[in-house]
């Protein structure tokens, strides 16, 4: 098949199961006809989420956090698909058993024609061709509800028809009731959406109640399916209602719900979508927060400056703006992005210890350096103290050998009055050296103390 053929089937695959609005419980019997294995299905999921998506302006990275979750999908999708097989040969079986082999080969036939077309280039000539062959079975054997779907299935996809494909389906979800077969559940899930199709919005809602009752799987696709038939109703509250379960059993639908193009212009459903993404920044905030405390160590007495309250508020600020326009599913994985911002937080607080201890080193160094200068100061005293003691100690000796007491006089100061007055500044101008010597402000042990800290607490970090 050439590339250009190849885009074509692509975007006819989008089309098939996108243009009433994508829901992957149509892929079940699509599958059916495609024979589609687990790979293939979860490779066309991601197709019609990531088409939904684009059209509803949305980043489609949040799908590569929600590949677990559409894995899981695809395997219910494949087991229905499955389970549909199992009906459709049981079926032919029992025809077999009436001897019915004619009514088996015609519709084994046009079942691999319909399947065939969907594998091939898809002309248009031949699926009139298919679409003939399905009326005219059906007039033959007009009780073979599988063919009858068959052909409604055509009608409703292909030909986009679903006036024909209502009256079809309702036949064929009556039989199919009747038989007990798998298929009316599926029968009566396309019929609701032809109703809603149509505009017959009350009985696209009770059409597809009584499908999910005949859906023994009841999955919570078939909810979210429930919740949409409510919300074009305008029945909002069932519709929030249910959706707000879902989102919280599986972030997979809250992107379902994020990119429907039936939910865009409904603001309660966005005010859900906000305050449930909030809550999860919020959530993811508060775990950080335990997280930080609890790994770091730091339960015991900090240093001052350093406030983890504080340098935790820093940092989550500054990652918060990114993780507010983050997709929902990638909030979900709140371990990985909790690891991720106290890796920063660590980071941050390392580089705020180290700034805290080189600030620290600073201080002591110019409290060192003027306590230098104090004890310079200080042995300055003491030394112009001992001149002074020894000049009054000369002076003494001096003027009791010259007999200078009553003679020697300094300004208006007699020698008895000089002396009491050089001892007086003896003892003070030496006291103050020897205590600026001895001095040593109680700071410089806080920040000896401090710097050990620091010291111990980058380590940790």
């Amino acid at each position: 098949m050439s590339n250009t053929m190849k885009k074509q089937q692509y975007r006819d695959d989008i089309t098939l199961i996108a243009q009433h609005g994508f829901h992957p419980l149509y892929l079940s019997y699509y599958a059916v006809f495609r024979e589609l294995n687990e790979d293939e299905i979860i490779k066309l999921l991601n197709n019609g989420f990531a088409h939904n998506l684009k059209e509803a302006n949305y980043n489609r990275e949040s799908l590569r956090f929600l590949q677990p979750q559409i894995s899981e999908l695809a395997h219910e999708i494949f087991d229905q698909k499955t389970t549909l097989n199992a009906a459709f040969e049981s079926y032919h079986q029992a025809l077999d058993a009436s001897n019915k082999k004619t009514s088996i080969q015609q519709t084994i036939g046009f079942d691999g024609l319909l399947g065939d077309w969907l594998n091939s280039d898809r002309d248009a000539d031949d699926l009139m061709a298919i679409k003939t062959s399905g009326e005219e079975l059906l007039e033959t054997y007009p009780d073979n509800f599988w063919v009858q779907f068959e052909l409604a299935w055509v009608n409703f996809h292909l030909l986009n028809d679903p006036k024909k494909a209502a009256e079809i389906f309702t036949n064929v979800a009556d039989q199919a009731i009747q038989e007990d077969s798998p298929l009316a559940a599926v029968a009566m899930r396309y019929l609701a959406m032809t109703y809603y199709i149509l505009g017959d919005q009350h009985s696209a809602l009770v059409t597809i109640q009584g499908a999910i009752s005949l859906d023994t799987s009841d999955t919570d696709q078939s909810q979210y399916e429930l919740a949409r038939y409510h919300a074009v109703s305008d029945d909002y509250d069932d519709s929030i209602k249910i959706l707000k379960t879902l989102i919280k059993k599986s972030p997979l639908f809250y992107t379902q719900t994020q990119a429907d193009p039936l939910y865009t212009d409904i603001e309660e459903v966005n005010g859900l979508l906000e305050r449930f993404h909030t809550a999860k920044l919020e959530e993811l905030k508060e775990e950080c927060r335990e997280n930080w405390i609890d790994k770091s160590l730091l339960q015991e007495p900090l240093p001052d400056g350093f406030d983890i309250t504080t340098l935790f508020n820093e940092v989550y600020d500054k990652s918060e703006p990114l993780l507010t326009h983050q997709p929902y599913p990638l909030l979900r994985k709140k371990e990985n992005i909790s690891n991720k911002i106290q890796k920063n937080i660590r980071n941050n607080a390392r580089s705020c210890a180290q700034g805290l201890s080189l600030s620290n080193e600073l201080e002591m160094t110019q409290i060192i350096k003027k306590w230098k200068t104090l004890r310079k100061l200080g042995a300055r005293l003491i030394y112009i103290a001992a001149i002074m003691a020894l000049a009054t100690i000369f002076l003494f000796i001096g003027s009791e050998v010259f007999d200078l007491r009553e003679h020697f006089r300094l300004g208006h100061l007699s020698w008895k009055e000089l002396v009491p007055f050089m001892i007086g500044s003896v003892v003070i101008t030496g006291g103050i050296g020897i205590y600026l010597m001895q001095f040593r402000t109680p700071k410089t042990k806080a920040l000896i103390d401090r710097k050990a800290a620091l010291a111990d607490l980058i380590e940790k970090l």
